[in-house]
């Protein structure tokens, strides 16, 4: 009788959507995708349930292909996500970030090429994708594939000296390698280990977090923490200066417009050169005139209120699906939605807790003021967390209260 029930249930639901005109999602696993020198990476397809054509929205992610993707599907794309070269169901070698040459730019050419031709397609292309499924964009934009017609790349440095900082590795790249790079390296080479992303963040988080993170020299960490990057790491952590990135240099050749979210507290935008680089410096006047960047008050992954203890309020909240679907649907569809008329920069200005449009970044009105910090005895140091006793903290002038 449940069964029964369930099953009219689900019979109601499709057809009121039906009714609707509400898209479904029908979902193809590990499709084959040919590049140029023969090996075979695998995507899904997320497409809507009838209809088209539609545009295509592209994921290059070395971190599963997984995911939810419902939302742009039922705004009328088909989603391709896709593992890039060496990473679960992608066949060849793993060529990871920190190779100055690697087969990104050329996959995604190829990727973007396929995708265009696929059953359903209008033959227009977006990409889209945070972080390292950033970067796989902005490797492949400067090769302009014919079919690429706009990005939304989100949380990449211009350079890698950028995210590195003083050139240490820090404790959110080295959680990367050991929760999400490593794992799956492992299991490909069939070494014993963890071989899941899951196992690794439980493990790290009951206490393997203090054993790599307080390890000492860092050079000397063993294989398995970088299994077969190791050598590539290492030269990085050796070599600070050393920038396998300069996408700096490679967006001044990127044709298409790029949509960008940054964080003021994502250390990876550093001062924003990429987009700075790409307004005076893109291809074509459409990836100059066209490019746009929202600043919140966000770390590299959260776009929402908080950041530690600190909210900002529920208007720093940002729903970046539906600007991207917006983004796309001016661009990829052609839809006149006002995105050429908006603002080329949307600054959240904390403190205020406003948003607010402006024409350059940097602001032009801008005007430098030189401070001078003081602690009066009381920092803390790496070594050592000082605590102010009552009667300290008193003394203390107002202003480092």
């Amino acid at each position: 009788m449940k069964q029964i029930t369930l099953f009219c249930l689900l019979l109601a639901v499709t057809f009121a959507r039906a009714q609707a005109g509400e898209l479904g999602v029908r979902i193809e696993r590990n499709v084959p995708v040919p590049m140029r020198d023969g090996t075979i990476l695998r995507a899904d397809i997320h497409r809507p349930d009838r209809g088209g054509p539609y545009p295509v929205l592209v994921q290059r992610t070395p971190y599963g292909k997984d995911g939810d993707f419902s939302r742009f599907v039922e705004a009328g794309y088909i989603v391709v996500s896709q593992d890039i070269r060496g990473r679960y169901a992608s066949e060849g070698e793993f060529e990871s970030l920190l190779r100055a040459k690697t087969h990104d730019g050329e996959d995604g050419y190829d990727t973007i090429e396929w995708a265009a031709k696929l059953h359903g397609s209008t033959g227009r292309v977006g990409t889209f994708g945070l972080s390292y499924a950033g970067l796989t964009q902005w490797r492949l934009a400067p090769m302009r594939p014919s079919s690429l017609v706009a990005m939304s790349a989100n949380g990449v440095a211009a350079q890698h000296t950028y995210y590195r900082g003083n050139g240490a590795m820090l404790p959110g790249e080295l959680r990367l390698w050991v929760i999400g790079l490593t794992p799956d390296m492992r299991r490909r080479a069939n070494r014993p280990g963890v071989h899941t992303t899951w196992e690794a963040r439980r493990l790290w988080k009951e206490g393997e977090s203090r054993k790599w993170l307080n390890f000492r020299p860092v050079l000397e960490l063993p294989k398995e923490v970088f299994e077969d990057e190791s050598e590539v790491v290492k030269y990085s952590i050796d070599n600070p200066h050393f920038d396998p990135w300069g996408l700096d240099k490679k967006c001044r050749e990127t044709c298409v417009p790029n949509l960008e979210f940054a964080g003021w507290y994502d250390r990876s935008n550093g001062d924003m050169l990429l987009f700075r680089t790409m307004i005076k410096e893109g291809k074509t006047e459409t990836a100059r005139k066209g490019s746009r960047i929202i600043i919140g008050p966000w770390t590299h992954t959260r776009l929402n209120r908080k950041y530690g203890n600190i909210d900002f309020g529920p208007g720093a909240n940002v729903d970046k699906i539906s600007v991207q679907i917006r983004w796309f649907d001016y661009w990829l569809k052609g839809i006149q939605n006002g995105v050429d008329k908006d603002a080329p920069v949307r600054i959240f200005v904390m403190g205020d807790n406003q948003w607010r449009d402006e024409q350059h970044w940097p602001l032009r009105r801008t005007k430098k003021r030189i401070l001078f910090i003081t602690s009066d005895g009381h920092a803390n140091t790496h070594r050592k967390t000082v605590r102010a006793t009552s009667r300290q903290r008193n003394e203390l002038p107002q202003r480092l209260r």
